[in-house]
């Protein structure tokens, strides 16, 4: 048994749903980009600078995708995975590391040169621990995604 349903709409009424979808789309792209503003440091901005958004329709499926290109980054150029899913023990030159303390935290000479040694040896015991911020973006989307499409609906 077979039960087939086709429902003509109005040619404009379906201009008005796409476009409401493809403002759903951007809405999602935006609410995104918002959250992860908002829970990555910024301290050089080398991981922001890093981020890549690709939004698209395909099927009446919305696909936005948050990733991290690593070639926009000179110099570091596995830096955002590392941070993302943190890393082995590694060198890391000490330069860097005080550049990074003088921008943290504002120190400076041997202050910075200091805390820099410290970073630099515990990442080279250690390695790097994991923040996911990509990973807690895309969560925050899943879990938020019905409430953000339904209100671009309802407000447009």
């Amino acid at each position: 048994m077979e039960f087939k349903v086709e429902i003509k709409i109005d040619e404009s009424l379906a201009r008005d749903i796409e476009l409401k979808i493809l403002k759903s789309a951007e809405t999602l792209r935006t609410e995104g980009i918002t959250y992860l503003l908002e829970h990555i440091p910024y301290v050089t901005g080398n991981m922001l600078r890093s981020i890549t958004w690709q939004t698209s329709i395909e099927e009446n499926i919305i696909h936005t995708e948050i990733y991290s290109d690593h070639n926009k980054i000179k110099k570091a150029v596995y830096y955002p995975m590392i941070v993302e899913i943190g890393g082995p023990p590694h060198y890391v030159p000490l330069e860097v590391l005080r550049r990074w303390a003088e921008l943290k935290y504002g120190l400076r000479g041997k202050d910075a040169y200091s805390l820099a040694k410290r970073v630099q040896t515990g990442i080279l015991k250690k390695g790097n621990i994991a923040y996911y911020h990509f990973r807690n973006t895309a969560e925050y989307l899943a879990k938020n995604c019905e409430g953000i499409i339904d209100g671009v609906f309802r407000n447009t």
